[in-house]
C-alpha cells in the first residue's frame, strides 16, 4: 500500500509543472509575415518626401485646430466659414499625417503602397459635406433653421454606394 502511495506521490516529466520543457518544432529560418508586420513600426517613412508630408499634415491639423478655436470663441455671424475651413484643413492633415488612410492595401510595380482614387474620392465628398453643413449649421439656432440642399442625399448615397460596389468586386476577384 505504502509503495502504491509513493509513486502516486512521485512526479512525472508529463504531469511536472517543474520539469524542463519538451524541445517544441524547429523554428523556421525566414520570420513569418506575422512577425515581420509585428516588428515592423507603425509609421516608417519610406523617402524624405513622405516625411516631409507628415510634417506639413500635422502643421495642417494644428492650424485647423487653432482656427476652429477662434472661430468657436468670435463672432458666429462671420466666424462659420472659418470654422468649417478649418475643419476641411483638419481632414486634409490627417490624410497627409496619416496616408494609410488612402492606401488599399497593395503595391504597385515599385513596391510602393497603392492609393485607392475611390478613398480619395469619397474622402473629398465626405469632407465638402462637412464643410458645407457646418458652414450652414454654425450661425443657426435651431435644427428648424439648417437647410441643406437634398441633392446632398443623393450624392452621398451614389458615392458610399459605389464603395460598396467596388469593395464586392474587390472581394469577388480575389476569390
Amino acid at each position: 500500500m505504502t509503495e502504491a502511495i509513493d509513486r502516486m506521490a512521485t512526479p512525472t516529466s508529463a504531469i511536472s509543472l517543474d520539469a524542463p520543457v519538451p524541445p517544441g518544432p524547429s523554428v523556421p529560418a525566414e520570420p513569418t509575415a506575422l512577425e515581420m508586420a509585428a516588428s515592423a513600426p507603425l509609421i516608417a517613412p519610406e523617402s524624405a518626401s513622405e516625411g516631409v508630408l507628415r510634417v506639413i499634415g500635422t502643421f495642417m491639423m494644428a492650424a485647423g485646430v487653432l482656427a476652429m478655436l477662434v472661430g468657436a470663441t468670435a463672432n458666429r455671424e462671420w466666424s462659420s466659414a472659418t470654422v468649417a475651413a478649418a475643419l476641411f484643413t483638419v481632414i486634409m492633415g490627417l490624410t497627409m499625417r496619416f496616408p494609410t488612410l488612402l492606401q488599399d492595401g497593395t503595391l504597385t510595380e515599385e513596391k510602393r503602397p497603392a492609393y485607392s482614387s475611390m478613398r480619395v474620392v469619397m474622402l473629398l465628398v465626405a469632407g465638402t459635406f462637412v464643410m458645407l453643413t457646418v458652414k450652414a449649421g454654425w450661425s443657426t439656432q435651431s435644427l428648424d433653421q439648417l437647410k441643406i440642399d437634398q441633392s446632398w442625399a443623393l450624392v452621398l448615397g451614389v458615392v458610399l454606394g459605389g464603395k460598396v460596389a467596388q469593395g464586392m468586386a474587390e472581394a469577388n476577384a480575389k476569390k
